[in-house]
């Protein structure tokens, strides 16, 4: 089984880019906000109880795609501080030696994310939707991008891409098997971004 980890800073374009992959390769989707939806039916964001559930939901999900014997799995993400960084970089352990986990930074320029994050679809979803909540985030650190290095490793600047297009690129990195080095220069290797 391929899994595949799309993660980034709100608004990047990670569900989009997910949907597009789901498109061309068949592989589900396991959204992020799957479970922070489902934890916030009972729990405030951030408490331990809402962190408890969204963790398991998370191990639970997984381990569904492993004895349903799924192709593939897309799992979006945001490292924030209520994320235990342990349970998304470790994946890997719910998964045979024979899985591979790949981990796609999705990055866009600061003018690209100002205009994403105010559409229409965040507002309707409950994401974060404003460019003061983009701001907050960011600057007191609740947010962030942990260096993260390895084989399956990569990063995508999206800032002038369609989401068909980075849905490709990363179709033609995992069909490689993650050694293919001369996909795209817009594909870097490696991911070292903090």
């Amino acid at each position: 089984m391929k899994i595949i980890i799309l993660y980034g800073l709100p608004a990047v374009g990670k569900l989009t880019i997910a949907k597009e992959l789901s498109h061309i390769t068949g592989y589900k989707i396991f959204h992020n906000h799957i479970s922070i939806d489902f934890a916030l039916t009972f729990f405030k964001f951030g408490t331990s109880e809402f962190v408890k559930i969204r963790n398991e939901l998370w191990i639970k999900g997984l381990k569904i795609a492993k004895v349903y014997n799924f192709n593939g799995l897309i799992l979006t993400t945001v490292f924030e501080k209520t994320t235990n960084p342990k349970l998304i970089l470790n994946i890997n352990k719910y998964f045979d030696s024979n899985d591979i986990v790949y981990y796609i930074l999705l990055k866009c320029s600061k003018k690209e994310l100002i205009k994403r994050v105010s559409s229409q679809e965040r507002i309707s979803t409950g994401k974060i939707h404003s460019l003061e909540q983009l701001i907050q985030v960011i600057e007191t650190e609740f947010v962030y991008i942990p260096k993260i290095t390895g084989k399956y490793t990569y990063e995508i600047d999206i800032t002038k891409l369609h989401p068909s297009e980075a849905a490709r690129l990363i179709t033609k990195f995992i069909g490689g098997g993650g050694g293919n080095r001369t996909l795209d220069r817009r594909l870097k290797r490696p991911l070292l971004y903090h």
